[in-house]
This record gives structure tokens, sequence and C-alpha cells, in this order.
């Protein structure tokens, strides 16, 4: 699910906030820039805005057993609630959004100052939250999104959009030059300078372009309707909402989920659904990414660690399952494996050094094929089919005892799943889960979950501009541990072509689609400045799924062999990365 928002979306949406939260007393405010997620607490009841590219929306949270805030986590330090970035409560004075831009400012009353904010910013899928004192960013949901403000302290004002009539509807008059002039210029699509329009509604607006809106007077007139209708729902009317179907043969992140809208652009199957806010529940109802965000932000944070531990056992012992089967049946016999060895023996003499194959006379008079390891003799070759028959043998005695109990390890992490639901965190479903972890925020989910910065951990962890996890190994065996123990099968891993350096984990984890460029670059960014490349101009950086990554037998710690990789070539930019970091890269 992604939602699009222009200024039209934006603004409707901020005049239905103005409507539900102006003049309420604004208790607590968290910004969780891990999630990138920021939560908002009043004195009865608490909404969530989740900004991930693949999320966006704004949703109230339930409250928990025993009333406690979801937004501030019911957590009291010496019997005064914890306020999170506001340290007291505020009054909500107004919601606005300034004409024609993608930001929303929530304006707060406080003790110290009647120039205080909190500033959504809605642009593209680089969505970040601010908080803002007399024009000073005191707290920034994510930090180096490639967006100014960047970072706390920095200086904000309030964004004014510098496109025609973002102050001022047209008259029929200045409509219709303002159409001659852009055909006149050719400046190129009419959103570009035209306050208000957007890639979703401009073809409402201006169905054949500026030239075709200028075919007569009533074109003008119909194209004008069409625009003031955008304006009306941006300014005046009462906020709507309404799902557009995605019947331009285009998807947003692959998702073919209905578009969110305030006005419904004479699109057949337009479904109306009340207002914006309504539109983003009925698009948060049918994800199920956001039903797993908005249960995280509102449940308590021990269940969400224990989860996420359960169900990573739960993956772990799945794989195990797997990889014992295929161990069965692996269709090779050891009594064959034997008999070749024996005929190896018997004709060492016929085995030419090096050599990858070799066809010699069965005991029968039969010809027999023999693949051979080239770094062996006749001798060594039947020495490891020896070895390998017994592995054999062993593996069938073994493995359906192994198996079995694999499985009821697998059924009972999943009843432990359906009792944490039921009844809550206990020590036994700890134990069950592997214990608890060693200190805050560190759980064992961070093999393939969320992130854990603990020294412990194989390596150190980064976070590109779009919010994704990178993880970069400490060692050459931290290397191995990193990319088979600590990443998951669709992650994408990476390492500078031909040059000893970190493995680098950009934790995605869909089938479905790469990761964005942006997001892609920046973590080779990391593989090349934690290579012995850095100082290069440009560094090749090898990347595929973490799948398509093994470990051959016997090689060195770190060696490993990657297959189906591309390359993104980079520049390295020590500093770059260091901003990047979520420790001290200097640890």
């Amino acid at each position: 699910m992604s939602i699009v928002f222009d200024s039209v979306l934006t603004a409707a949406l901020a005049r239905e906030l103005d409507a539900r939260w102006s003049g309420r007393r604004l208790e607590a405010v968290r910004f969780h820039g891990e999630q990138r997620r920021a939560r908002l607490g009043f004195a009865d009841d608490a909404w969530v805005w989740l900004l991930h590219p693949l999320e966006g929306v704004l949703v109230p949270l339930p409250r928990r057993a025993g009333g406690d805030d979801p937004a501030t986590g019911g957590r009291r330090s010496r019997g005064r609630r914890d306020r999170g970035l506001l340290g007291g409560p505020r009054r909500v004075v107004a919601v606005e959004s300034p004409p024609d831009t993608r930001s929303i400012l929530v304006r707060l009353d406080g003790p110290d100052t009647d120039d205080e904010q909190l500033v959504f910013d809605l642009v593209t899928n680089r969505w970040n939250a601010l908080h803002v004192v007399t024009g000073r960013v005191r707290a920034v949901l994510m930090p180096d999104l490639g967006r100014d403000p960047a970072e706390p302290g920095d200086a904000w004002d309030i964004p004014v959009s510098r496109r025609r009539w973002a102050q001022s509807a047209p008259t029929a008059e200045q409509w219709e030059a303002g159409l001659r002039e852009l055909v006149d210029e050719g400046e190129g699509p009419a959103r570009r300078s035209v306050a208000w329009l957007s890639s979703m509604n401009e073809a409402f607006v201006l169905p054949g372009g500026p030239a075709d809106a200028l075919a007569g007077k009533p074109a003008i007139r119909d194209s004008l309707a069409r625009y003031d209708r955008l304006r009306d729902a941006a300014l005046h009317d009462p906020p709507a909402g309404w799902l557009l179907p995605r019947d331009d043969g285009k998807t947003v992140n692959d998702d073919a989920t209905p578009r969110l809208y305030a006005v419904a652009l004479e699109s057949p199957g337009a479904e109306h659904v009340g207002s914006v806010l309504d539109g983003m529940a009925a698009l948060a109802e049918r994800a199920p990414r956001v039903a797993e965000g908005l249960r995280a932000a509102s449940e308590d944070p021990e269940t969400t660690r224990l989860r996420a531990a359960l169900e990573e056992r739960k993956e772990r012992s799945a794989r195990k399952i797997h990889a014992l089967e295929a161990q069965v049946d692996t269709g090779r016999d050891p009594d064959e494996l034997r008999q070749l060895g024996h005929l190896l023996l018997s004709r060492k003499a016929s085995v030419p050094a090096g050599a990858e194959q070799v066809r010699l006379e069965g005991f029968g008079g039969e010809p027999v094929i023999v693949n051979l390891d080239p770094t062996l003799d006749a001798i060594g070759n039947a020495e490891a089919l020896y070895d390998e028959a017994k592995r054999l043998e062993r593996a069938a005695a073994q493995l359906p005892r192994r198996i079995e109990r694999e499985r009821r390890r697998l059924a009972a992490l999943d009843a432990g799943l359906e009792r944490l639901e039921a009844n809550g965190p206990d020590d036994d479903l700890w134990k069950l889960a592997g214990g608890k972890p060693r200190g805050p925020g560190t759980t064992r989910s961070a093999r393939h979950g969320g992130a854990s910065t603990g020294a412990s951990l194989p390596y150190r962890v980064y976070r590109s501009s779009g919010g994704l996890e990178i993880r970069a190994g400490r060692s050459a065996r931290a290397n191995d541990d990193l990319t088979f123990h600590h990443s998951a099968p669709d992650d994408i891993w990476m390492h500078v072509r031909e040059t000893p350096g970190s493995h680098v984990v950009l934790r995605w984890g869909r089938k479905d689609q790469n990761p964005p460029q942006s997001d892609l670059a920046e973590a080779a960014l990391v593989a090349a400045v934690l290579s012995q490349a850095r100082g290069s101009g440009i560094v090749p950086v090898a990347w595929t799924r973490r799948k398509y990554v093994r470990k051959p037998r016997k090689a060195a710690p770190g060696a490993v062999l990657p297959e189906r990789t591309q390359t993104v070539f980079v520049e390295p930019d020590v500093e770059r990365v260091k901003k990047m970091a979520e420790e001290d890269p200097d640890a």
C-alpha cells in the first residue's frame, strides 16, 4: 500500500484535522525514527502516523487495557507522565497546510512560546516529521532524507508555493491568458507551473492539455470549472475521501490498491468513503503491513519483542526442517558411491591428474563415467567418495529423528504465539523464544527483524535516507555470521568486487521487487567505504539476494560465492557514511 499526496489531498487532510484537533489538549508526542512513526497522545485518544513509503496512513490507536495511553506508553517518571518531545501538555491552536504545498502544520500553544508546531512533510515518499520552536528544528523523525531542514538546530520557515494562482483563484480572463502562456512558451506539463495541479489530477482539469482547453470559450469555461472544483476541495468544501481504481495499468510499489484522493475526478468506479481520514482507515484495513505497524504501535513493548523472537525461532525452525528434508532425498546411493571409490582405486593408473571427469571400464566391462575433484588424485577422490557414503548412511539413520524433533519445536512455537495473543508474555514463553534480551531494545529478532545495535552483534547498523536498515560485518568471521545468521533470504547482499571488505546486507525481504535505487546506492556506499577500495575514485559493488550467496566447504572466514550478481558503481564518501551510522562509526 502507498498513498500519494499532492497539495489538494494535503490541504483537505489538514482541514479535517483542524476540525478534529483544534482546541484539544495534546499530552505527548513521540518520534520513532527506526519505525518511521510519529505518535500523538491527546487527553482522550491517541493517533499514529505511519510515515514509511509503503504506508503513509494517519489513524487513531486503540487504547490498551487499563486505559494506558499508547502514545506515551503509560510510562511515568517521578509520578508524572512522560511527555516525549513536548515536556508538558500543549493546546492545539490550528492545523493548516500552506496553500499549494505538501506540508501540514500543527500549531501549538505552549507555556514558553506561541511559535511552536509539529510539521509533517509529505513530499514524494520522503515523508518526515519535525518539531519546530521559534523557527528552529528541535527534533526530526528521519534526519538526512535529502531535504532541508535535516537536523535539529537547523532554521525552518513556512513553505511557500511559487506556482501561479497558489494564493488566489484566477478569473476567466487570467485562466485563458495563463493557458496561452503555457502553450506559447512550451513549459511542459501544466502542473509544473499551475498551483494545485499534479500528476493525479492534471488529466481531469486539462484532458487534452492546455492547447485543447483553448479550442473555444466552452472548453475554456469547462477547464476553469474543473480547476475551481479542485481548489474548492482543497480550501472550502467539507473534506471528502474517495478511493479511485488504478485503471491506468500503473501501480505504486507493485501495489494495486486504490488511490486515496479528495475528489472523485469523474473516475469510473470511484468509491466514496466519507472523509480523507476515513479513506486512510479503509486502506489500512486492506494492508497487512499497516495492520502489523498499528499493532506494534499500540501494544505493550515486551509483547512486541517476544512475538518477534518467537517468529524468528519459528522461521529458523521451518528453514531447518526444509534443509533436513532436502538431505533425505538426495538420490544418491551409498553403495554406488563405494563402488565408484573401489573402481577409482583399481583403475588409478588410468585417471589423469587434474581431470574433472574420467571414463573407466567398470567391473562388469561396461563404461562408467566418474566425476572428479581436479585438485585430488585418484586415491583422494576415492576417499572423498567413501566419506560421502558414510555421511549419507549417518544422515539416513539420524535425519528422521532430527526432523521429528524440529517439527515438535515448530508446533510448540505455533502454540506459544497463540498463547501470547491470548494471555500476554510470561517466563515460559521467553524460555521458548530463547531467553529475554540482555538489554533494553536488544532482541533476538535482530537476526531477521527489527534492528539492534548491541555491541555483541557481529555487524554495525546504518540507515538509508529511505529508512531501510543497512548491516555491515565487523570482521571476516563476522561477515559470515552476518550473511548466514543475521539476514533473511530475500535481503540484498553486497560486497566490493575483488577487494577485501565488509559484507553488507540491505534489509529488504520483498520477493516481488528490488529496493529503491537510492537505498541500494547508499548500501553500496557503505560497502565501498568499509573496504580496502575506499580510497579509489569509483568502486564496483556486487549485489544479489542473500539466498544466492553460499559458503564453500573449508573456505576461509568471509570467503563466499555469490551468484546472480549485478553491479552498482559508487564514489566512496566517508563523511556521508558516518552520518548514516546508528552507532559511533569509529567505535
